[in-house]
């Protein structure tokens, strides 16, 4: 009887099953200190015209979806992201809140990692 192979839920869950047997938090490190890196050489290169972009790309995306130009599947994002149902902001808050307590070797390395990213981009 063989077994059905594992399909992820959200991308962290997809790159946990990359690495295989790496325990989670080594596996949090490796995903997290590079995107910190990214982020913040970005920012400190790119800050204005990163953030401008990026709040005129939200707004595309929901004219597009508010005007049916494009379509955007909101269950599928959410699954992506591995974001659970949250009907207002403080939902949101928590489970956001409820994620950085259970990874928290993640989001230390995320921060060191935007650090260095900043420093580099002197």
């Amino acid at each position: 009887m063989a077994t059905e192979p594992l399909v992820p839920t959200s991308w962290f869950e997809a790159m946990q099953l990359r690495f295989g047997s790496t325990p989670s938090a080594l596996t949090e490190i490796i995903i997290f200190v590079p995107l910190g890196i990214l982020i913040g050489f970005l920012s400190r290169i790119l800050g204005r015209y990163l953030i401008v972009g990026i709040i005129a790309a939200l707004v595309i995306l929901w004219f597009g979806d508010r005007f049916n130009l494009l379509t955007l599947h909101m269950e599928e994002i959410k699954i992506f992201f591995g974001v659970e149902e949250a009907s207002s902001i403080p939902d949101l808050w928590e489970a956001m809140v409820t994620w950085a307590e259970g990874h928290v070797p993640g989001c230390l390395s995320l921060a060191i990692g935007f650090v260095m990213g900043w420093q580099l981009g002197k």
